[in-house]
Parts: structure tokens; sequence; C-alpha cells
């Protein structure tokens, strides 16, 4: 909801600025100023309409709330607006200055919202990743020294597992992994709980999957592998290195932030065998909830396979 309201004050304002730089008599410096203006309101809607991808709220709650806060704050944009126009321009440098601070807490929390975009949400039960093991398999030959072993190479059967959005829509990645277990690995930060209370949900960042084996003995004598999921726009990195920068600090103890709650890394394991070896066929989401990353089985009618 809040970067639909960001987006719609964006496009607000920048019509309000063409509209200024049209049907105002003013200097050609205040109207050039009004014209650009209108393009840095009208690049940072479409900025964070593409990054965003109309992620806009869909209950009729957020939409009437949404509806309700436009309305106050376009209503007085309007009727300013058309009272300036009915006057001689005049220099205003009060109101300049009070409509300068606004915009840049707009544009602040514009900038804000880009950081978490691509990010996935933490509410209960919320899931971010749907994973199906579809059961298929392929060997691949493998070379690795256990730490307490010789060197090996042998073949083992790698089975194919399937990341995607949690709508099924969007192929995130399709890895063949060896191993009893596929794992997701992920860094998690979690808000105070006032803060949750007041909208603003925690964060998840996939970072990578791992293979994993269902005893600590199986763990010493096998290989190890990981693999990175692109779930994140690449385009954002640039933008969220500040925010994960703050992560870090957090995570290593280096750091305080009243905000967050706790920085942590976590990782959810999916079968990708059954305890007698065969392969495992079936889907879960890896879903999040106050507690950390967990796992729901999806019914067999949902699973793609």
């Amino acid at each position: 909801m809040f970067a639909a309201i960001c987006f719609c004050l964006l496009v607000i304002l920048a019509l309000r600025s063409f509209v200024l730089m049209i049907a105002e008599s003013k200097p050609l410096v205040i109207r050039l100023l009004d014209f650009a203006l209108a393009l840095g309101f009208g690049a940072s809607a479409l900025f964070l309409l593409v990054f965003l991808r109309l992620r806009f709220p869909h209950s009729p709650f957020w939409f009437a709330a949404v509806l309700v806060v436009l309305t106050l704050f376009a209503l007085p944009v309007v009727m300013t607006t058309a009272r300036r126009l009915r006057k001689p321009y005049s220099p205003r440098p009060v109101l300049f200055l009070s409509k300068t601070v606004l915009v840049l807490l707009l544009l602040g929390a514009s900038l804000i919202t880009l950081m978490v975009s691509g990010f996935q949400f933490l509410t209960e039960d919320q899931p971010v990743l749907k994973i199906t093991m579809t059961g298929r398999g392929r060997p691949e030959t493998v070379a690795w020294k256990p730490p307490d072993g010789a060197h090996q190479e042998r073949e083992l059967m790698a089975y194919e597992v399937q990341f995607e959005t949690p709508d099924g829509k969007q192929p995130v990645a399709q890895l063949f992994v060896y191993g009893d277990q596929v794992a997701v690995k992920a860094r998690v930060i979690r808000f105070r709980p006032v803060l949750n209370a007041m909208g603003v949900h925690n964060l998840c960042r996939l970072e990578y999957a791992h293979n994993g084996y269902s005893t600590a003995e199986r763990f010493n004598q096998f290989p190890h592998r990981a693999q990175v999921i692109a779930a994140v726009d690449s385009r954002l990195e640039p933008v969220q290195a500040w925010f994960w920068k703050q992560w870090e600090g957090i995570y290593y103890q280096d750091e305080e932030n009243w905000w967050v709650k706790t920085a942590t890394l976590e990782s959810g394991y999916f079968p990708l065998t059954y305890a007698n070896g065969a392969p495992f066929r079936g889907a879960y989401y890896l879903t999040v909830n106050p507690g950390g990353l967990s796992s729901v089985p999806l019914p067999p009618a949902e699973k793609k396979l």
C-alpha cells in the first residue's frame, strides 16, 4: 500500500507541475523549473512502477485506504492549484521552502520503497517461494575429499528441483541437486513488533540453495554444493547495498538499531529422497512467520510435477 501511495502522489505532483508550467503566467526560468519538476516526478513514478511490477493492494480494505489517503492529498493540491491560477504570479519563498521539504520527504520515502523492493515480506505463513521436487534425476560425476577420508570420485544421482514465485507464474531457478535434502538459505530482518503493528513488514532476501543430508555421518561423508538463486532484480543491487550493509553490522553485532529486533541467516530444508533412497515427488511453499523460515506442503491438486 505504501508503494502504491508514493506512486500516486508522484503522479499527482507531476501533473500539477505540468499544469502550472502551461497555464500560469510566469518568467521563462520558473516555467522551465516547473517542466524539470514534472519530468523528475514523472521519472520517479515510472521508476517505482517498473521495479515494483504493479504490486498494488488488491483487498477492498487497502484499496479504500489508498483512495482515502489520495483524496486527502489530491483535494488540497487541486484547490490550491486552481486558486494559484486565478491570481497573478508572485514569488513565495516560504511556501517554496515548505514544498521543497515535502518533496524531499516523498522522494526519500520512494527511495526506501525501492530499497525493500524485491525482498520477500514476512507475515504469518506467508509463502515466498514455491519449491517443487519432480523426482526426475540424472547422474553426475563428482570428485571430493571428506574431512577424515581419502579422495573420492563417484557418480551421484542429482534430482531436479524447480523454484518459482508463490503463484507459480514466474520461474526463479531450475537446479539439479544431489544429496538427501535441498535447502534454501535467506537473510532475515525482523522489525520491532510495534512497527509490525503499524504495517511495516519484516524482510527476507533469498541467497542460495544448497544440498543436505539426513544424518551427521552422511553429512561428513558426502560432498556439498551451493547454487545461487537469482530472486532479486540485479538493477536494484546498487540501491539496496546500503540497506544490506546495515544488516551486516547488526548481524555481526557491530551496530545496534532500535527499529530492528534481529538480523539472522536461516535455511529451510525439503526432501529430495525418501528414507529408503527412492526419489521424492512433491511440492512445498517456503514460508515465513514471526518465528522464522518454515514450510507448508502443497495439496496434490496444486503440485506441478
